[in-house]
């Protein structure tokens, strides 16, 4: 009976008792979810205007994560904690966000839950009419809120009730890829790296003892490939996909995106419609009138229940004496997901729609709080005015009250936008002479369309910077024409906005008796609409080679007023006639034009070093498990030599060097089986006979490699502990001899690729 006790006490020297319940630093975990989830969050300033919501946000998370934290510490029953942060996280939005539907303000009702239901419709309808950088208005907040408890309740529930800490990161990822997907390119680095390093923590304080160097390497890793491959992935073919945002699809946003769609490689049909009176039309989606400075942007609009499409209110501004025709247009959308309706301005009935349709009163756009304009066929009852160049000659120069906000302008506007407004009208008397002026100093002087330039030389966009950097270079695409002349009509005290639309397309086969157009991505516009007493908003065209100038704006055309500037140094434009316009570019960008997400395409030489460096990178990556390997060793080494290590430690490395290059060693094996087969002395128990036996073989065929056996054995079973001053060259001689049995090949592999630290990557936790 003495050999078998003996061998199960052999076998017991190979590993150590594994610890069972160990308590988990739950503390320390969510306090680095809390600091993870608050970079994440911060990330968001990148598509928010103001910092309050940061704090608001911040506080969601320390509410979900303490009061689960909290929870831990008084039960240890995995699902109190989430439901206990789901309650709190209730009774807080309520009192915060319902507190009127609510019992004591903050115990929900069935009331409550309604109302939060109309809160996430209003948030729906924030972001659709909202451009970039939005503000954080209370249904926007809300389901920021909302996300943010989500994301902090699953985190916390992942990394400490699963103890799943890399799966738990994840989440992160949610909450920094939003500025990305909403405006690509605006993703925060200085966030994004943070977090990283948040994760990287993460993985390190939710690891088991000895397995947090490899957990580092492999997060390290995933950390960097997620950085680098995405540069050398093919680009997307724009022509194969129907891009959708989250305002208008095909890429429009309006104003921000609008130039990223239109150098899209291809054109993609958009929609089709006709007329009954055969005529084409440009058609508005919305107009978007406050001009912050750093760009412009939709003032939010409130949908009432009772402006249904079935009639919708008069034009502002719009009396009976201006001549008008009634015309009937179909539209047919195609690849269009929209919140906003593609319509001719003004109409005043629309029918046909699917789901819920507003009209909006200071705009007339026609907007869903439940559908989009997706796969729609509608008709449009609309009105062709024609104001005669008298009418608005004698609309004068007065602003109606109300309608100061469409004259603002932000502090620190560049003086060049207001003083070459200035030189261009010179002394002349009336809004409508200033404005054709402003027109023709645009359309008929030296400025170019190009949908490159301004993102080739720094100045796409529409702040005031980008105006005075526009009107240097004179060459730019629709929005910095239209912005550009809504800006100085506003210094001039005229009334102005901008349109985000679409051209009127080109003509098709006829649908039935109506004659049929076909409007494409390439279509997409934005141009001014200036205000006259009496008359309304009426549409002028600045951008040269886009559109048509319509007959009131149009300088050869009988009774427009030849206009002339006073002090016209500032501009190069005819004061009486027009010059020929270019013919209407439609084609496609060539291939040194921009890539759809704003910056230019890269060359090949530049896209062969970038793929150089990426390989480069994964290669370096690949052989992080052999630099910790090394280090490993070299720690092992040096603790034996300076006798602060156990022999256990010795036979550790002599195991996983072992591992590392292939040798078929089973887990069954006692230390001084192994040794039989390191010293060749036997390839398996049946073949080595007594313990005796194995002894003599051991010794005789490797002396270093006996004493480590023996060296072990004492420190496990004997009483005493005896010193082993010659540890550290045993040790070194028997992985020589370990690696000196294996072949070439599997040391080489053992050396780059280690099969023991890449085992415990892999293994499940």
């Amino acid at each position: 009976m003495a050999r078998p006790d003996l061998a199960r006490r052999e076998r017991g020297a190979r590993t150590t008792p594994r610890p069972t319940g160990v308590s988990r630093p739950d503390w320390r975990t969510s306090l680095v979810l809390l600091l993870g989830l608050s970079l994440a969050i911060y990330g968001l300033h990148a598509i928010l205007t103001g910092s309050l919501w940061f704090f608001q946000l911040f506080l969601v998370c320390v509410l979900v994560l303490g009061s689960a934290a909290a929870t831990r510490l008084v039960s240890r029953r995995r699902w109190l904690p989430p439901l206990v942060s789901v309650v709190a996280t209730l009774v807080v939005f309520t009192g915060l966000f319902v507190p009127g539907s609510a019992v004591l303000a903050i115990i929900p009702t069935p009331d409550s839950f309604a109302a939060f239901g109309r809160l996430f419709q209003a948030s729906a309808v924030s972001i659709n009419e909202q451009s970039l950088p939005a503000n954080a208005d209370t249904p926007l907040l809300f389901l920021l809120c909302v996300g943010v408890a989500a994301t902090a309740l699953i985190a916390d529930d992942l990394a400490i009730g699963s103890r799943l800490p890399a799966l738990a990161g994840l989440t992160l990822i949610v909450l920094l890829a939003v500025p990305g997907i909403v405006d690509p390119g605006s993703t925060d680095p200085l966030a994004f790296v943070g977090a990283a390093i948040v994760y990287l923590l993460l993985l390190r304080i939710g690891t088991r003892p000895g397995q947090g160097l490899p957990s580092l390497g492999i997060g390290a890793a995933v950390i960097v490939l997620t950085l680098v491959v995405p540069l050398v992935l093919p680009a997307v073919d724009q022509s194969q996909t129907v891009a959708r945002s989250g305002n208008f699809g095909t890429g429009v946003n309006p104003v921000l995106s609008l130039g990223s769609d239109l150098r899209q490689s291809a054109a993609r049909t958009v929609l089709t419609y006709n007329t009954t009176s055969g005529s084409a039309h440009y058609l508005r989606l919305v107009s978007i009138d406050n001009f912050t400075g750093a760009n412009w942007a939709p003032n939010p609009v409130s949908l009432k229940r009772g402006d249904t499409v079935d009639k919708i209110g008069q034009p502002p501004g719009l009396t009976d004496a201006v001549a008008r025709t009634t015309d009937t247009t179909t539209v047919t959308v195609k690849s269009l997901s929209s919140a906003w309706l593609p319509l001719p301005y003004p109409s005043s009935k629309v029918t046909g729609l699917t789901g819920s349709w507003y009209w909006d009163a200071n705009g007339l756009a026609v907007s869903s709080t439940d559908r989009n304009s997706s796969r729609q066929t509608y008709q449009a009852t609309d009105v062709q005015l024609a104001p005669t160049p008298d009418q608005l000659l004698n609309s004068g120069t007065g602003v109606p009250a109300g309608f100061e906000k469409y004259l603002a302008l932000p502090k620190g506007l560049p003086s060049v936008v207001t003083n070459t407004a200035k030189k261009i009208v010179g002394t002349a008397p009336t809004n409508y002479e200033k404005a054709l002026l402003l027109q023709s100093f645009f359309h008929d002087g030296d400025f170019e369309y190009s949908e490159t330039a301004p993102v080739d030389n720094g100045y796409d966009g529409t702040g005031g910077d980008v105006i005075a950097k526009f009107l240097k270079a004179k060459a730019g695409y629709c929005i910095h024409f239209a912005s550009s002349m809504a800006v100085m009509a506003r210094s001039l005290g005229i009334p102005a906005r901008i349109a985000v639309g679409f051209l009127p397309g080109k003509q098709i086969a006829a649908e039935g008796r109506r004659t049929a157009f076909e409007v494409s991505s390439h279509d997409l516009h934005a141009w001014p609409e200036l205000y006259f007493n009496g008359v309304g908003w009426i549409r002028f065209e600045p951008t040269v080679s886009r559109g048509d100038l319509p007959s009131y704006a149009d300088l050869a055309q009988p009774n427009v007023p030849a206009v002339t500037a006073t002090d016209n140094s500032a501009t190069t434009a005819p004061t009486t006639q027009t010059k020929a316009p270019a013919p209407v570019t439609t084609t496609a960008p060539t291939s040194s034009a921009i890539a759809s997400g704003g910056t230019t395409t890269r060359t090949s030489t530049g896209s062969s070093l970038l793929t150089v460096l990426v390989l480069v990178v994964i290669i370096a990556l690949a052989l992080v498990p052999a630099v910790i390997r090394s280090v490993q060793r070299a720690r092992r080494l040096r603790r034996i030599a300076g006798r602060t290590a156990p022999v256990l430690t010795a036979w550790t490395e002599v195991l996983q060097t072992s591992m590392d290059v292939g040798a078929a060693i089973p887990d069954t094996l006692t230390p001084r089986e192994v040794a039989a087969v390191i010293a060749g002395g036997a390839a398996s128990t049946s073949e080595t006979g007594t313990v005796l036996t194995r002894v003599a073989v051991i010794r005789t065929a490797d002396p270093a490699l006996a004493r480590l056996v023996d060296a072990l054995e004492r420190e496990r079973f004997a009483q005493d502990a005896v010193a082993y001053p010659g540890a550290a060259d045993d040790t070194r001689h028997v992985v020589s001899l370990v690696t000196h049995n294996a072949s070439r090949r599997s040391r080489v592999l053992a050396v780059l690729f280690p099969t023991s630290i890449w085992r415990r990557i892999v293994r499940a936790r």
